[in-house]
């Protein structure tokens, strides 16, 4: 991410929580990647500014409505999630062209959460999902991020790399193409950095973009969780939907991320096309 951009994205998140009330002395950027998480000291509020993902899921404001409404649903029938604040209008709110939303600051315990303890806590979290009211789309974010990201690799995979996404795409057709059953309200991204740690020793659900309608197993493909999770899941998996999933989650990785711009190490990007197939 350009310097720029961050500069943008902090000055944005400031005159937004000012606007909405807020005392801000001293912004500080949390995390950046494809949307930049500005804390508004000494407010306890976070302000998330879609910057990257503004670009490669055009309009962000849908995905922002989405993640505030199913956050603030979960938040009111008592599910663990990281809550949007109650401080101020948590948004979404527009900005100098950018799209934001406003959330609970929560202390973080930096260590990761135990296999078997994740996998419980998932299982919790997708029978509280299961009464969501409202709307979802299916899999928003490997329909969309495969989309906008397999034409951008055109020029920036090498020929034999190019080849081996499109076969994978062609292969998963059924599930970004069609309408398979079996789909239920799943969190969308739920690697192990969006379950947070509190330092009180709670597990908080967070970084809610991609909430939409999956199979249980898409939760279970990131690329962060191993086999052990799966296998300590309390419930009965798809042995071949998990692996679908975790094809489509690698090749959405791949191209969202190169396509996105994003500098991939040599050797990392080899591992992910080998995780294709090829």
């Amino acid at each position: 991410m350009t310097d720029a951009r961050t500069t943008w994205a902090v000055a944005t998140a400031v005159a937004v929580a000012r606007a909405q009330g807020l005392r801000v002395d001293d912004p500080v950027v949390l995390a950046e990647g494809y949307s930049v998480r500005v804390h508004v000291a000494p407010s306890p509020v976070v302000v998330r500014v879609p910057t990257v993902a503004a670009t490669t899921r055009p309009p962000i404001r849908p995905w922002l409505e989405r993640e505030l409404a199913v956050t603030t649903w979960l938040h009111a029938v008592g599910a663990p999630v990281v809550p949007p604040t109650d401080l101020a209008d948590p948004g979404p709110h527009e900005h100098d062209g950018g799209v934001v939303s406003l959330w609970q600051r929560v202390d973080v315990d930096p260590q990761p959460v135990e296999g078997p303890r994740y996998a419980a806590a998932l299982a919790d979290l997708h029978d509280a999902l299961a009464s969501y009211p409202g709307e979802l789309p299916v899999l928003p974010g490997p329909r969309t991020d495969i989309a906008f990201g397999l034409p951008a690799c055109e020029a920036l995979l090498v020929p034999d790399d190019l080849a081996v996404a499109h076969a994978t795409r062609a292969r998963l057709a059924p599930w970004l193409d069609g309408h398979p059953d079996g789909l239920v309200p799943v969190h969308g991204d739920s690697h192990t950095g969006n379950l947070v740690r509190t330092t009180s020793g709670a597990l908080l659900w967070n970084d809610w973009e991609d909430v939409g309608l999956g199979p249980v197993e898409w939760d279970l493909a990131s690329l962060t969780l191993g086999d052990g999770v799966a296998a300590a899941y309390p419930r009965a998996l798809d042995p071949q939907r998990l692996a679908d999933c975790r094809l489509m989650r690698r090749l959405q990785v791949l191209v969202g991320t190169v396509g996105a711009g994003f500098e991939v190490d040599a050797t990392v990007l080899g591992q992910w096309v080998e995780g294709l197939g090829r």
